[in-house]
Order: structure tokens, then C-alpha cells, then sequence
């Protein structure tokens, strides 16, 4: 396990060449490419008005397979600033990933079988009720933090385990398909983001379901 993961005094250079392919993370993180070698992670922070803690937890989930949240938060937890971290990761999500799953499956549509499109639809269809679902509750956190009980928790922590299970089943089927040759370019990418995705969502929900348990009544 590494002993040292990002501080506030490691230099955004350093992130950067880590996480080259990682444009996605500064926008949900607010901040714009820096290219000074030399400024550090709290120089940016202060710059963007970004909260520290949150950045850092962000920059190490994704770089640091290893890097464990709820041991690296002996102070507590910034609940508000990672509601506003997950909410842009979602948007993000609804507004540039769907549209570009759904153009990469309709590019192979005419190929799959009943089920795999079944598997498609069911999949998309869950990912946006779930991100509607967190973020009904982070909109009711906002006006009665109190009013979040833990059924309702368990609810979306449930719809986060089936959407992997329906992702999981999609790569799978995805995997299994030989023919027809000309296609197999465009099904490996939609397998490969599919992939991409799943590993990210792992990431992704760390940060999710800390936040949700912190908000439980």
C-alpha cells in the first residue's frame, strides 16, 4: 500500500501527467488546466475557491487504486462541497456520457440481438433513475437536512448495486460477440467505455455513499 498519496502541497503538474486523460475531473472539480509546473494543490484550490479536502480525496480515489476514503478523513467530512462534486459529476454524466453511449450503441444496433438491446435500455434506463433519485435527496438535504432516513439511503444504495449488475451482464454480452467482423471495431468500444465506466463507478460511489451515509437521519 503506498504510504504517500497527493497533499495540498503536490504540484497540480504532477496530477496532471497522472490523470493526463482525466479532462472530465477538473470540470466536475471547477478548475481550468494549469500548466505551471510549479503550483502547488492548495494554490490552485484557493485560486478556484475549491474546497481542499474535496479535491484531494477526488485526485486520489481516481489515481490510487489503494487509496481508502474513510481513512483518510480523521477531521470529518465536507458534506456540502461533495454534494456539489457529485451533482456535477452527475450532470456531466446525463449530458455528455448518455448521449455518447447512445450514439456508440446505435452505431452497432442494427447488429445485437434482443437481449443485448434489452440489457442496453434496462441498463441507461436505471443510471438516470438513480441519479434523478440522489438527486431528489440532495435537494431535500438542502431544504430539511433532518428529513433523510436511512430506507431512503438503502433505496439508491440498492439501485447503485443493480445498475452494476446490469452493467457487469452488458459487458459480458458485449464480450461474447465474434460477428460480424466489420462491426467488431464499433462493439469494442462501446465494451471498452462500458469498462471504463464500470471501474470509474467504483471510484465514483466511494465518494457517493460516504456522502449519503453522512446525510442519513
Amino acid at each position: 500500500m503506498k504510504s504517500l498519496y497527493y497533499t495540498s502541497v503536490s504540484k497540480m503538474a504532477d496530477i496532471l501527467r497522472d490523470n493526463f486523460r482525466r479532462s472530465d475531473l477538473w470540470n466536475f472539480l471547477d478548475v481550468k488546466y494549469e500548466p505551471d509546473d510549479h503550483i502547488s494543490v492548495v494554490e490552485v484550490c484557493e485560486i478556484y475557491h475549491v474546497n481542499l479536502e474535496i479535491f484531494l480525496h477526488v485526485c486520489n480515489l481516481y489515481t490510487f487504486d489503494d487509496y481508502l476514503l474513510e481513512e483518510n478523513i480523521p477531521d470529518g467530512f465536507p458534506v456540502d462541497p461533495a454534494i456539489d462534486y457529485i451533482t456535477k459529476a452527475h450532470d456531466f454524466f446525463i449530458k455528455n456520457t448518455v448521449p455518447q453511449l447512445r450514439q456508440e450503441y446505435m452505431e452497432i444496433a442494427p447488429m445485437l440481438n434482443r437481449y443485448t438491446t434489452a440489457l442496453f435500455d434496462a441498463f441507461m434506463e436505471a443510471v438516470i433513475e438513480h441519479m434523478s433519485c440522489i438527486s431528489d435527496i440532495f435537494v431535500k438535504y438542502g431544504q430539511t437536512p433532518d428529513s433523510i432516513t436511512s430506507d431512503q439511503i438503502e433505496y439508491v444504495i440498492e439501485q447503485e448495486l443493480e445498475i452494476n449488475r446490469r452493467m457487469d451482464a452488458l459487458i459480458q454480452q458485449l464480450s461474447e460477440f465474434q460477428e460480424p467482423k466489420d462491426f467488431m471495431r464499433q462493439i469494442n468500444h462501446l465494451k471498452y467505455h462500458l469498462m471504463f465506466l464500470r471501474k470509474d463507478s467504483d471510484k465514483h460511489n466511494t465518494m457517493k455513499n460516504l456522502t449519503l451515509k453522512l446525510l442519513r437521519k
